[in-house]
């Protein structure tokens, strides 16, 4: 009866299978760190671009007015609803930015 010597080490085969497996896990840990940056600049650069509208908002004239004269109106009611004196007007200013809009008193 013959004697069979243990096989160590891997076939040619099992060597490039696996170097394949490392390949396709290093390709999808790198995707998967490319887009992570990609995601976190785009959200750093939006955070700052909603940053400075809020300043600009909080300079006053910073931002151009809305053209027209708006103005709110309060009108002071009782509890059953009858009117308490006439409606107080007061008038605006509308600022607009691409991000949100905000008004103020006139003359503040």
């Amino acid at each position: 009866m013959k004697r069979f010597k243990s096989s160590r080490g891997e076939s040619l085969v099992e060597g490039i299978v696996s170097i394949l497996v490392f390949t396709v896990l290093i390709a999808s840990v790198t995707a998967m760190i490319s887009t992570s940056l990609r995601i976190t600049a785009t959200s750093t650069e939006m955070a700052g671009n909603l940053q400075n509208a809020a300043n600009d908002v909080l300079i006053p004239g910073a931002l151009p007015a809305v053209p027209g004269s708006p103005e709110i109106i309060f009108s002071l009611r009782r509890a059953d609803g009858t009117p308490v004196g006439e409606n107080i007007s007061v008038p605006i200013t509308v600022i607009d930015s691409p991000y949100f809009a905000a008004f103020e008193p006139v003359g503040s």
